[in-house]
């Protein structure tokens, strides 16, 4: 079921418990904050069903012929679904609006990535594990966790751009984006446990 016919369910439902449009409108924004929807549109609808027209699809209209081979269109977008600009549109020869709908029709919704500073492979991840029992092997030999400098590091980034969604299924989660080109001032606060004392270091990158 798309997501307009799921909205027009909504619709009768409160219209057959007696809601006025505004009240309705209200209801299910309140329920489920992803439909917006407008009081008009929930007038017209509830001017429909008083007429005893129920029918919760609309009606077939003669326009435009479609130029575009819908599977084809889909699976494009599927290999690549943050890629829904106007152009790559038209290259595929689809408007813009029929992209995001093919997306919802296979059950997509777009959703933020998370930024990263950087990619870890599955070997840098394996290198990582290896070093750190290592390091905990030396400590059995050695204690060494008393000279480890801390340090507090705050980053106050420049550059911010906007990551472009990602179409992924509801209970999914998009595939994290590393950021290029940083740009930042770190200040870090190191302090020494031997003898007490603390320095502020601050650069920029």
């Amino acid at each position: 079921m798309e997501e307009r016919e799921r909205v027009r369910v909504r619709i009768l439902h409160y219209f057959k418990k007696g809601f006025t449009a505004a009240q309705a409108c209200k209801e299910i924004k309140a329920k489920d904050g992803r439909y917006q929807i407008l009081v008009s549109n929930v007038y017209y609808h509830n001017k429909r069903f008083r007429s005893g027209n129920y029918s919760l699809v609309d009606k077939l209209r003669s326009g435009r012929p479609s130029i575009y081979d819908t599977k084809l269109a889909a699976k494009e977008i599927l290999d690549n679904p943050t890629d829904v600009e106007q152009e790559s549109c038209n290259a595929r020869c689809c408007s813009q609006s029929i992209a995001p709908r093919l997306l919802r029709k296979l059950d997509l919704i777009p959703k933020n990535p998370s930024v990263i500073p950087h990619v870890l492979s599955k070997a840098d991840k394996k290198r990582r594990v290896a070093i750190f029992g290592d390091l905990l092997k030396k400590h059995h030999r050695r204690s060494f966790f008393h000279s480890i400098i801390n340090c507090d590091e705050k980053w106050c980034l420049y550059d911010n751009p906007d990551q472009s969604m990602q179409w992924v299924k509801r209970f999914q989660k998009p595939h994290p984006v590393e950021r290029k080109n940083i740009r930042y001032s770190t200040q870090e606060r190191v302090y020494l446990p031997s003898s007490g004392a603390s320095m502020l270091l601050s650069y920029r990158k």
